[in-house]
């Protein structure tokens, strides 16, 4: 099993990439069919290997140029019973030879991924392009995540650029091109309040235009987000938007003084780059779909397949998210009847369009609540529902993957559970996985033994050394205490998320 890091917690999984498709108006595979997934650049193979072991459906494949690295990553899955994944050495240039030769197939897979910021070898964004269209499916999506510059500086090299792009483009708009620009920049010049003192001012003595010129001197060069729009755009290849949700809707990831602006640009051949600077971008993970897609108008078909629930216990569930500085509340009873349903388990529109409490409101009002409610990470599109029953008797960790934690001596850091029911990684406290696991070995009946032991073992923790553990009673007590608090806000959704067992999920 993998403790948690923020590679797991990349939004590279099947279900996220097909939930963004279906917001483009584009059909997405249906949850539980097979697809082929490859990433390139694997490395070590935590990642796929989780996602291979989160959708039984899939056939997994993972490239990478490092042969030590692959063979690690192979190992991990066989130690871990993963057995729809394969690993091969290869990176793009030799992928596509591969193609051309005819020794790889074309069109092969259905997803294609490539995390550039964490591989050592980068791998032109030619290749990187021609490489998507040779490997994907029609209706394929080719998932790319990169920096805007490798800089720590992007921002300002990303401001520069574009600052002297768009005054050659219009240098007769003179000051009301200044006031554009800088409502459009808000972001940038909320880090940088030297300058916007400065620009302010040459803009009160009409004077903006002259000092854009003079703060865009200097060496800079095109950032990455142009190239590769220009590299994948064509009849191929068209792009759908973000992995990252909130960065689809304007409302989320730009400042509103910044909505006009960057909404007149939307046609503009430079608006990715705009609105990266608009909402202070420093690195993309662009979905590329691969033609001939799919498309439908009518909205409800393309999220009917969809489970939406929650992975937090019901009482963390946030009933507020804030962006960009302004709050958004989800107070009421539709937000009520939604995130009370889906706290439980996860559900489908049918659930929710058919649901007592939700009979008067219309099948489009709640599917752009639950849209709204997964932008802002309340709600997440999920793979499967919660098809099985709760036996509290005996419980047992699902999945080889879970029950690798048998084996483990857990401590106190976050872990990585598979979920079929999600299709991605849910991620347990340190307690939680003792809890769980102890559950596992001892049942109901054993528990607090096995996690007594576990507490005294682990007495010395910082967060647990106040709680004077090394005394006997004092850790069975604490045991009992936990089981209790655990079992009270997870143990339904444990099984809900198909972590203990449940009846099989198709």
């Amino acid at each position: 099993m993998f403790a948690a890091s923020s590679l797991l917690r990349l939004p590279f999984d099947p279900v996220t990439l097909s939930y963004v498709m279906a917001l483009r108006g584009v059909k997405p595979r249906l949850p539980k069919e097979g697809f082929t997934y490859a990433e390139l650049g694997c490395g070590t193979g935590e990642r796929i290997v989780l996602l291979a072991a989160c959708n039984p459906e899939g056939v997994f494949f993972g490239f990478d140029s490092n042969l030590e690295k692959l063979n690690i990553a192979a190992q991990k899955a066989e130690e871990l019973g993963i057995q729809n994944i394969t690993f091969s050495q290869a990176n793009a240039a030799e992928l596509k030879e591969a193609i051309d030769g005819g020794i790889i197939g074309s069109k092969s897979f259905n997803y294609l991924i490539y995390n550039e910021p964490d591989n050592p070898q980068q791998e032109s964004v030619a290749t990187l392009g021609e490489l998507a269209k040779g490997l994907l499916q029609e209706n394929g999506v080719f998932a790319y995540r990169y920096a805007t510059y490798n800089a720590p500086n992007a921002d300002e090299l990303l401001f520069k650029s574009l600052t002297r792009h768009m005054l050659a483009e219009q240098p007769d708009k003179g000051e009301a091109l200044a006031k554009e620009w800088r409502a459009l920049c808000e972001s940038y010049f909320a880090k940088h309040p030297a300058k916007a003192q400065e620009f302010d001012k040459a803009l009160a003595e009409g004077k903006g235009f002259q000092w854009l010129r003079t703060a865009s001197d200097g060496d800079t060069s095109t950032s990455k987000t142009l190239q590769v729009s220009q590299i994948f755009s064509g009849r191929d290849l068209t792009y759908l938007g973000s992995a990252n949700l909130s960065a689809n809707y304007m409302e989320l990831s730009a400042p509103e003084i910044s909505h006009k602006a960057l909404e007149a640009k939307r046609l503009h051949p430079l608006y990715e780059s705009l609105k990266d600077l608009a909402t202070d971008t420093t690195q993309r993970i662009d979905l590329w779909g691969r033609e001939k897609l799919q498309r439908i108008d009518n909205l409800i078909p393309l999220f009917s397949n969809f489970t939406f629930g929650v992975t937090e216990p019901a009482e963390q569930v946030a009933r507020t998210a804030t962006f960009q500085g302004k709050t958004i509340s989800f107070d009421g009873p539709l937000y009520d009847g939604v995130i009370s349903m889906a706290s439980i388990m996860p559900i489908t529109m049918g659930d929710l369009v058919h649901n007592d409490r939700l009979s008067e409101v219309d099948a489009v009002t709640i599917l752009n609540t639950v849209q709204l409610l997964v932008a802002c990470g309340i709600l997440s599109p999920m793979r499967a529902s919660f098809e099985g029953g709760i036996d509290l008797s005996n419980p047992k960790l699902v999945g080889s993957y879970n029950q690798s934690l048998r084996k483990m001596r857990a401590d106190m850091q976050d872990y990585a559970f598979a979920s079929v029911v999600t299709g991605r990684p849910v991620f347990f406290s340190g307690l939680g996985t003792l809890v769980l696991q102890n559950l596992d070995k001892g049942g109901m009946e054993g528990i607090a033994g096995f996690m007594s032991d576990d507490l005294m073992r682990l007495a010395q923790h910082p967060f647990l050394q106040p709680l004077n553990l090394n005394n006997p009673q004092r850790a069975a007590e604490e045991a009992y205490n936990q089981i209790e608090i655990m079992f009270q806000q997870s143990m339904v959704r444990w099984f809900s998320l198909g972590v203990i067992d449940t009846q099989k999920i198709a």
